[in-house]
């Protein structure tokens, strides 16, 4: 037997798609879980008619319909199948017998036998055609017509023997068509069972889910809601009346533990409200005590400090005064390096009681700053001449360079600037025993008026190991304990440069390499000066402005009000040597009556004094009649903190010298307070030997330099 059949099986059920739904489970809002507070807020953002109710029907209906259609639609495709394929054996079981049937009217060509015998296979409603065709194709007989293209068919053929004992003849074919006409029909009626099927499951699940839904989300949900818009109204700290141990019972739960906690939250409040005032007073009170306890101590500090300074200056001003006094006179080499090591560590000691002075006030945040409008120019000049001199005294060499055009008028701090400067090249003259040492100065201006200064201090010196190149900066740091040995030093002077650099809007650095010398720099940031603003001399008592050659001047009547001994053997002393007539008095009292009595050139005051102090005494000589009363008045003081000069000058004096006193300081200021007539009555080689002594026969490897620039630091 011969087969050819096709079958083609159409979609069963309805497509995915039409049972499509919108899933509202999907929503963000829905797929985090409720926070008690926020239930409010959510539902009642919801939009009108999607509440939640809606929303679970529409997720329960569809999950049952989709698994409806689907179980359903499963079901019908098998079923089809299986008459398809029962279709397919009935057609073959047909075809099989009939051929048999047909085997002898086509032997005899009796075509009318042919045709009734196809009409009565067409009987069967499930075919639809059926024709014979003789040995050669040419068709016999048919009965039927062909099916439309649109119905699902399945065709067989079988051949048409004729069997004798020995042979078998081929005689035709039969061809037998059948479609599924009925089997769609039977399907059609099933279909209109599954709907009614579905439309009873899905009334059932909607019938379930709103129970459900009332019972466990409803209900306890609507009682929530309650509670909520009374507490809006002003009904607050109600509970609301559940209790389960699902997901709502949970949040309502939850609501009701944060409807306690508000509850005692707002009692406390409101016992706090009652006490606030009474809380705020003894806040206040104890803010007001925390503040005056601030002051006192800031105070008790700075007066510590004030007095620590003058305590410390006062014996140093005897110890460096009498030791200059001394060194005036004739003395073996023996005495003389005894007496210059004598000095030289009361320097040290100045030097060190400087630099505390400025790091205390540093950290306390009350250093300041006096910026004053001057010529950077000649600023220079004044440096690189007062530092070349000492260099030749120690046999090295000394250059400055300055480019960038001209030097402008800057407004900034000189005394700072002069401090940081002066430490770096000192620093440099230590450490350098050959070669030279250069002092290079650049501006750039920033825009806007500002300008920024840099200065590089650069060395031939013993140079720094790299390790320890970064810790220089840090206070009470050296390069290594040898250092401090040979060259002492607190390892404070680096650490003052780098803060006070940034106090002026720059920064510090250092570049050094072992035996080949060192840079060191930093910069400062300040403002253009204007010509209006400049003052004539920024750096009035620096010793290198004093008169160089000596001068004929007569011999000045100087009144000196100290109560110490020693420091009025100091004073006297030098004025001696410079051939002044001195007259000393213990108080204030004793120096106004003095000026009374006899006419005088010059007064230097000492502050701290007993019956009367030296401004009380300034303002009482300021308001006597005559010529007394414009008296040049010098204060002479261990107070050397910033703003002491200021405060004396207000009160009436001229002029203001720091203790311990070093000669080039009091002679150059005697000299600006004297009038044009008795100016220049400093003799230079006593200066000199004020301001330098050297010992005949002093020890290798001593310092000449170290007291002047102990005594320059501390201006």
């Amino acid at each position: 037997m011969k087969r050819s059949d096709q079958v083609f099986l159409p979609p069963c059920g309805q497509s995915p798609e039409a049972a499509r739904f919108e899933d509202p489970a999907q929503r963000p809002a829905e797929r985090n879980a409720f926070r008690p507070e926020a239930i409010y807020k959510v539902l009642a953002s919801a939009p009108r008619g999607r509440g939640l109710r809606s929303k679970f029907l529409a997720i329960n209906l569809s999950v049952v319909l989709l698994l409806a259609a689907l179980l359903f639609g499963l079901w019908e495709y098998f079923l089809h199948k299986r008459a398809l394929d029962a279709l397919e054996r009935k057609v073959d079981e047909v075809v099989a017998i009939q051929s048999s049937i047909l085997a002898v009217p086509v032997w005899n060509l009796e075509t009318d036998r042919i045709e009734l015998i196809l009409s009565a296979i067409l009987k069967d409603a499930d075919f639809v055609l059926a024709h014979v065709t003789d040995e050669r194709g040419n068709e016999l007989a048919r009965a039927g017509k062909v099916p439309s293209p649109d119905r699902v068919t399945i065709t067989t053929t079988s051949a048409i023997v004729h069997t004798e004992v020995d042979r078998t003849q081929f005689l035709g074919e039969l061809t037998l068509v059948a479609d599924d006409r009925l089997l769609a029909a039977q399907a059609r009626a099933r279909w209109m069972l599954d709907l009614v099927m579905i439309l009873l499951l899905l009334t059932s699940a909607i019938l379930a889910a709103l129970i459900a839904f009332r019972r466990t989300i409803e209900v306890p949900l609507s009682r929530l809601l309650k509670v909520i818009n009374r507490a809006k109204h002003g009904l607050r700290n109600q509970t609301v009346d559940w209790e389960s141990t699902d997901e709502m019972g949970i949040v309502i739960s939850e609501f009701n533990d944060l409807q306690t906690r508000q509850a005692r939250y707002e009692e406390e409040l409101r016992v706090a409200r009652d006490n606030l005032e009474q809380r705020v007073e003894e806040r206040t009170a104890e803010l007001k005590s925390a503040l005056d306890a601030a002051d006192v101590a800031n105070k008790a500090k700075s007066d510590f400090l004030a007095v620590m300074s003058h305590e410390l200056r006062t014996p140093l001003n005897g110890v460096l005064g009498l030791t200059d006094s001394v060194l005036a006179e004739n003395l073996t080499a023996g005495q003389r390096e005894k007496l210059q090591l004598i000095k030289e560590s009361g320097g040290s000691l100045l030097g060190l009681l400087n630099d505390l002075l400025d790091l205390s006030k540093i950290e306390a945040g009350s250093i300041e700053f006096e910026l004053l409008t001057f010529d950077l120019g000649d600023f220079l000049q004044r440096v690189g001449k007062f530092w070349r001199s000492l260099a030749d005294d120690k046999g090295l060499s000394f250059a400055f360079e300055h480019s960038d055009g001209p030097a402008p008028l800057v407004h900034c701090d000189p005394t700072r600037l002069r401090q940081v400067l002066f430490n770096l090249l000192n620093n440099a003259l230590k450490f350098t025993e050959t070669g030279e040492i250069r002092l290079r100065v650049t501006h750039k201006d920033e825009g806007e008026g500002r300008l920024l200064l840099r200065f590089e201090v650069i060395d031939s010196g013993i140079g720094i190991e790299a390790e320890v190149l970064e810790k220089v900066f840090t206070r009470f740091s050296q390069a290594d304990s040898s250092t401090t040995r040979r060259f002492g030093g607190s390892g404070l002077g680096l650490s003052i440069c780098r803060d006070l650099a940034e106090l002026m809007g720059g920064e510090v650095g250092a570049e050094s390499m072992p035996g080949q010398g060192s840079t060191f720099w930093f910069t400062v940031r300040c403002r253009r000066g204007e010509p209006s603003e400049a003052v004539e001399d920024a750096w009035p008592s620096f010793s290198a402005d004093l008169p160089e050659d000596a001068a004929e001047c007569p011999a000045l009547k100087i009144l000196v009000a100290e109560d110490n001994k020693i420091n009025q053997l100091v004073i006297d002393s030098l004025l001696s040597r410079l051939g002044h007539h001195v007259r000393i008095v213990d108080n204030g009292l004793e120096a106004v009556a003095a000026v009374r009595e006899e006419a005088f050139d010059l007064v230097l005051m000492d502050v701290q004094m007993p019956e009367m102090d030296g401004c009380s005494a300034t303002e009482a000589i300021r308001a006597l009649d005559g010529p007394a009363a414009s008296l040049p008045i010098i204060a002479l003081t261990a107070n050397a903190m910033r703003g002491d000069r200021e405060r004396y000058l207000a009160r009436g004096m001229n002029d203001h010298v720091p203790k311990p006193i070093q000669p080039p300081v009091l002679i150059a200021a005697i000299e600006r307070c004297l009038p044009e007539s008795l100016a220049g009555c400093c003799a230079a080689e006593v200066l000199s030997e004020a301001a330098d002594p050297k010992p005949d026969n002093g020890p290798a490897g001593e310092n000449p330099i170290a007291p002047l620039l102990a005594r320059i630091e501390s201006l």
